[in-house]
C-alpha cells in the first residue's frame, strides 16, 4: 500500500492519529510523499520515535484544529440501577472516568457500532428507534450519558 492509500483509509475510518501523522510527514516535514510505500511510513512509527512524534503531533493537531471524533461506548456496570450504560466520549479513558463521575462502577467497556439502533420513548410513550450515530451527533456536551438498561 502507498502512503496515500493509508491516508485515505485513515480519514474514512476516523483514525485521527494516523492521518495526522501522514499529514505532518508529507506537508510539514516533507519527509514522505503520498506515492511512498508503507515501509517509509512505518519507519516513523518505530518505538524509538514515539515520544518525539507524540509531542509533534499534539502540537500539529492544535495548529490545524484537529479533534478526535466522539464515539459511543457501551459500559457494563456493577450498579443496581443500570447494568449497562451508553456514553459518548472521545476515548475509553474519558468514557470510564465519566461513568465513575456519574456513580457507575464500570466492569467492561466496548465501542458500539454507530448504526446500532437505540429505542427511546417519546412524550406519548411511543417507541422510536434512533441510530447511535444520530444520538452521538445530537450530544451537546462531550462526554455525555445516552441511557442504559
Amino acid at each position: 500500500m502507498t502512503v496515500k492509500e493509508y491516508f485515505e483509509w485513515a480519514v474514512k475510518n476516523g483514525a485521527v492519529d494516523l492521518y495526522t501523522l501522514i499529514m505532518f510527514l508529507v506537508y510539514e516535514k516533507k519527509a514522505l510523499s503520498f506515492a511512498d510505500t508503507k515501509d517509509k511510513l512505518l519507519y516513523y512509527m518505530q518505538d524509538k520515535y514515539k515520544n518525539a512524534m507524540s509531542k509533534y503531533l499534539t502540537e500539529y493537531k492544535i495548529k490545524l484544529n484537529i479533534h478526535y471524533k466522539p464515539t459511543v461506548y457501551e459500559i457494563a456496570t456493577k450498579n443496581l440501577s443500570y447494568s449497562t450504560i451508553y456514553v459518548v466520549a472521545v476515548n475509553e479513558k474519558q468514557a470510564t472516568s465519566f461513568a465513575f463521575s456519574q456513580g457507575y462502577l464500570p466492569s467492561d467497556i466496548s465501542i458500539c457500532d454507530e448504526d446500532t439502533l437505540m429505542t427511546k420513548a417519546n412524550k406519548k410513550a411511543e417507541e422510536i428507534n434512533i441510530p447511535l450515530k444520530d444520538l452521538r451527533d445530537q450530544s451537546e456536551e462531550i462526554p455525555s450519558f445516552l441511557g442504559g438498561f
